[in-house]
């Protein structure tokens, strides 16, 4: 019986997402940024964990980017891992199994809450019902972004082990693995999920400590421990994207930003929600970044749990996590965001406080549950009653209003009535909720037959949010963006044929896939939120720039620079032109100008006297080298992922240049000895190297990654010692005050 309720999850989620587990007919993919961005993402990840390797570094991107630093790509996320079991076709990832692991992320997060709902003693039937509405509601259930919801899944794994710590079973132990479990939402995707559920679990934490202030020493044990292992298992991911952070730009609303720029309040506002949006909390039609809908059905069950079991520190902390974060995912209206956007360390960074919803539909999904175990009793009766009648009202209201927007159409149009029938729906679903608690509490049916109608209702109720507007194969004209993945092949094919070299994109004819991470063919170009601020001042744009990183070819319908050569299309019209006299992807020089200073080098490579196929600026003093009677021959330059590997015979000691961007962690060997790498032209990696034949290799192995992995492997210890040794059981800190 143990592992009935997590079969009978299993069994619900895999009917709920329908659209993806049982047919090939649609897909969530089909957008901008999943098809255009994500897909592509995924695809290299599962590439180079086939091969063996952990894609710390793609050199298909803005000529060579940190892909961990980026943190979206999800390098170091255990469901990356997993995605990469799944079969592949013709070397890529193959779509329907990208949703089958889609929906299997909803699964472990259902099976994730089904745990913790269990362990607060609620009975079977409640808890799954928590389970699935964590699964399928709001944010988890209708955010197509595998990173964000693989990033906070995690919340009821960390408030179940919080909860037993603050209970007094293995405190120590316990808070561990709260910590450890938060570190682990930071390793698995987006990052705006984990910082607020770190602001969460914190919260909560301290509450327990103010409202245990006679016993503080205890309570403030439950803090060291979780923000140690916090901090230890979240480092592999959070060490790489500090890195990446200082020397990137990233592009918000607000601008083209650096490190040490503050993301503005204005644009905190603006990605939050407004008050008129909480009437979406029952009708869909919130334009937001996620999905606020939470449905009538859950916030009964909810208001329930509040009704009948207040008295419970879980239900109140809940609560105050419920109404807490739905206040703060308005800033324009709650001062109180004000505050914590500046005194909370990275919190302006996450600049979408819509993201809240992660901790809200959390909070509704797990009240839910303690609403469910009450219908399991017909417990409060009175309160149930009441509830109920109030959905009735609701439900005859939103029917009245439907009906009447619909008649008087199109005098009277509405945004999210207008051709949509959903509310008439939400409407029809609160009314037979309202009829199935009334029947439940006045014993014209059994209590846990009750539950189980209520639970079907409200999948009923997120079915028409969740998946929704998921594309269909009939749907010709909203097929463009997988399309254009399908009909690149054959550009990918002649560029492979002719490497190494790099690849500029027209945008404006191609669209904005990333090519380069799908096919694995190096580009300039990439649709990505930021790019190294050293290649931004450049001016990755001109002729000089693609001289100097060697962008050999342009794919575009027409010429876009002078002197291009069309050299092959394909059967839509696309071509792939050849661009003249741009440099090698590796060659030598033996001259070399100094700069006193990055900016001092940008002004010469910038001001138009530089050859860069002769001599190179370095800032500092540069190293002696010796010009040559004979030229220098590069005999061979292999380019894999995070490795580079040329074969030079050099007539005298000169410098050897790569045209990939300079970024820490890169090292050179000279036949095996190890060599310094110079940032050469103000981005590209250098090596000097003496005369005769010699092999260069460069690869990637960052710091900020090795110790990432040490202090994880440190909190991973840490947390098993905690668990694995016998500890004596803590005073109750959650029993009523």
């Amino acid at each position: 019986m143990r592992w009935r309720g997590p079969f009978i999850i299993f069994l619900i989620v895999t009917a709920f997402y329908w659209k993806l587990t049982l047919t090939r007919q649609f897909t969530f993919l089909e957008s901008l940024d999943q098809a255009d961005q994500v897909l592509p993402w995924l695809d290299l990840d599962v590439h180079a964990l086939r091969h063996g390797e952990i894609p710390l570094w793609t050199p298909y991107e803005w000529d060579g980017q940190s892909l961990i630093g980026q943190v979206q790509p999800g390098v170091v996320s255990p469901f990356t891992f997993l995605l990469a079991l799944a079969p592949v076709k013709n070397g890529h990832i193959q779509i329907p199994w990208v949703h089958l692991w889609f929906v299997l992320i909803h699964l472990v997060g259902a099976w994730f809450a089904y745990a913790l709902l269990r362990d607060l003693k609620l009975r079977e039937p409640a808890a799954i019902t928590g389970a699935l509405l964590y699964a399928t509601m709001g944010f988890y259930g209708s955010t197509d972004w595998p990173v964000f919801v693989a990033a906070a899944i995690w919340a009821p794994l960390i408030f179940l082990f919080i909860f037993r710590a603050a209970r007094g079973h293995a405190p120590s132990a316990s808070s561990c693995l709260a910590g450890f479990f938060t570190g682990m939402s930071w390793l698995s995707g987006y990052h705006v999920p984990p910082i607020y559920l770190t602001l969460a679990g914190t919260a909560t934490l301290l509450w327990i400590v103010w409202n245990n202030r006679a016993q503080w020493k205890a309570a403030a044990r439950l803090l060291v421990p979780y923000a140690t292992v916090l901090v230890l298992v979240s480092a592999l991911q959070v060490l790489p994207a500090m890195e990446y952070g200082r020397l990137a730009m990233r592009w918000t609303a607000t601008g083209a930003l650096h490190w040490n720029d503050r993301v503005g309040y204005p644009e905190h506002a603006d990605a939050g929600f407004k008050p008129t949006d909480l009437l979406h909390l029952v009708i869909q039609g919130a334009d937001k970044q996620v999905e606020i809908f939470t449905g009538s059905i859950a916030l009964c069950l909810a208001a329930m749990a509040v009704v009948g079991s207040f008295r419970r520190a879980e239900v109140r902390i809940l609560s105050a996590l419920a109404i807490g974060s739905l206040l703060l995912s308005m800033p324009k209206n709650v001062f109180l965001y004000g505050p914590l956007y500046v005194l909370v360390p990275m919190l302006e960074k996450a600049r979408s406080p819509s993201l809240l919803m992660c901790v809200f539909h959390f909070a509704v999904a797990a009240l839910a549950a303690f609403g469910a175990e009450h219908l399991l009793s017909s417990s409060p009766r009175l309160a149930i009653e009441r509830i109920a009648k109030t959905a009735a009202g609701f439900g005859c209201v939103l029917l009245t209003l439907y009906l009447l927007a619909d008649f008087l159409r199109p005098t009277v149009t509405s945004v999210f009535l207008a051709g949509d029938t959903r509310p008439a729906m939400f409407a029809f679903l609160a009314l037979l909720f309202a009829a199935v608690c009334i029947a439940s509490v006045r014993g014209a049916i059994r209590p846990t037959t009750a539950a189980g109608l209520v639970c079907l209702l409200a999948l009923i109720e997120q079915g028409n949010v969740a998946g929704f507007n998921w594309v269909h194969s009939s749907e010709t004209s909203r097929k463009t963006f997988l399309k254009t993945i399908d009909e690149s092949r054959s550009l990918a094919d002649f560029l492979h044929a002719h490497q190494p070299s790099r690849t500029e994109i027209n945008r404006a004819d191609f669209g904005n896939f990333n090519f380069g991470d799908w096919h694995r063919i190096e580009t300039v170009e990439a649709l990505l939120p930021s790019m190294l601020t050293t290649t931004n001042q450049l001016g990755w744009w001109d002729e000089r720039s693609a001289r100097l990183f060697g962008v050999r070819y342009t794919i575009s319908r027409k010429p876009t620079r002078p002197g291009q050569v069309d050299v092959f299309t394909n059967a839509t019209g696309m071509k792939i032109f050849e661009n003249p006299g741009v440099l090698a992807r590796a060659w030598t020089v033996h001259s070399v100008r100094s700069a006193a200073s990055d900016a001092g080098a940008l002004a010469v490579v910038t001001g138009g006297t530089l050859d860069p196929g002769r001599e190179a600026v370095l800032v500092g003093t540069p190293p002696p080298l010796t010009v040559c009677a004979e030229p220098d021959r590069v005999a061979e330059a292999r380019f894999g992922l995070q490795s580079v590997q040329v074969q030079v015979d050099m007539a005298c000691r000169g410098l050897l240049l790569v045209s990939d961007n300079w970024y820490p962690g890169w090292g050179a060997q000279v036949d095996g000895a190890s060599a310094p790498i110079l940032k050469a032209d103000t981005t590209i990696r250098a090596v000097v190297v003496e005369k005769g034949k010699h092999t260069v290799t460069m690869k990637y192995r960052p710091a900020s990654v090795m110790v990432g992995f040490l202090m994880l492997l440190c909190g991973v210890a840490a947390t098993v010692f905690a668990v694995r040794r016998n500890e004596t059981a803590g005073p109750d800190l959650l029993q009523l005050q």
